[in-house]
């Protein structure tokens, strides 16, 4: 069977198998998988797979980014310090000082949705409400309203007090079929 070469576009011939890319030489084989790369210490140029991402030329530019310090300001507090050049090219939209920096670092303001009252909240939780009792609250409240949409004819005490004659009808019903089923069983 005939195919043409992944990489260098020549046509040659093999027998077909599903597993194997069609590269027409070991060489071109090799050549497509590798890639170019600017290593990040010294700037020389460097081939690797395209698989790995690599970005220093060796162990020793490896060594050398480690060790070499960058001054940076944290983006909480201002203070100064020194961090690894290494990480600075992985970490370089946010640098804190130290863990509490990060902390309220990322912290927001936000007001409850339910009650109005301001807390502070971790930037990246969707929390819309300042404590749990407020979340549920606004909920039923929500529920609430919903019902009387669904019963525009009354007010909202009166949607309140259908509910709870429901409630208590189905708890009645409840019992009296409970009872019906104890003295089946014991005149059986």
């Amino acid at each position: 069977m005939r195919f043409i070469c992944d990489h260098c576009g020549v046509e040659f011939e093999r027998k077909p198998d599903p597993h194997l890319r069609h590269f027409c030489t070991t060489q071109c084989s090799r050549a497509f998988h590798r890639v170019s790369r600017a290593c990040l210490q010294c700037g020389d140029v460097f081939t690797t797979l395209k698989s790995k991402h690599y970005v220093y030329c060796s162990r020793a530019c490896k060594g050398a980014a480690r060790r070499t310090r960058v001054v940076v300001r944290c983006a909480h507090c201002g203070k100064e310090s020194d961090r690894p050049a290494s990480r600075m090219n992985r970490h370089s939209n946010e640098m804190f000082c130290s863990m509490r920096c990060r902390v309220d670092g990322s912290r927001i303001k936000r007001n409850c949705e339910s009650c109005g009252t301001s807390f502070e909240i971790i930037r990246s939780l969707p929390y819309r409400f300042c404590s749990r009792l407020c979340g549920i609250s606004h909920v039923s409240v929500a529920a609430r309203s919903a019902q009387t949409q669904h019963y525009p004819h009354s007010a909202l005490k009166d949607v309140e007090m259908y509910l709870t004659l429901k409630r208590a009808t189905r708890k009645v019903e409840e019992c009296l079929t409970q009872m019906k089923s104890k003295t089946r069983s014991t005149h059986a």
